[in-house]
């Protein structure tokens, strides 16, 4: 669960990885009925971004090619300046 500065909700994730301020949304096509909630993702996307946290996607496809998922998530990772050791 994400908090504002103030300690209000922002949003539930599904990773999340504090120490580097980063967060993974595993997605797929049926999690968005239509334009509605696709803004609202956006809007969602928005917040955590504003409360500066780094997000970072993936679908299925992408699980075909974990190397190339693992690469994307230690450079953000990396950005952080934090050692990510183990991850």
């Amino acid at each position: 669960m994400i908090l504002d500065s103030s300690g209000r909700f922002i949003a539930r994730v599904d990773f999340l990885w504090k120490e580097f301020r980063v967060i993974g949304e595993a997605d797929g096509r049926l999690k968005y009925d239509g334009p509605r909630s696709l803004y609202e993702e956006k809007r969602r996307e928005d917040r955590l971004r504003g409360a500066g946290y780094r997000v970072v996607r993936w679908g299925w496809s992408d699980l075909r090619t974990p190397e190339a998922l693992l690469d994307r998530l230690h450079r953000l990772f990396d950005q952080s300046g934090h050692t990510a050791q183990g991850v």
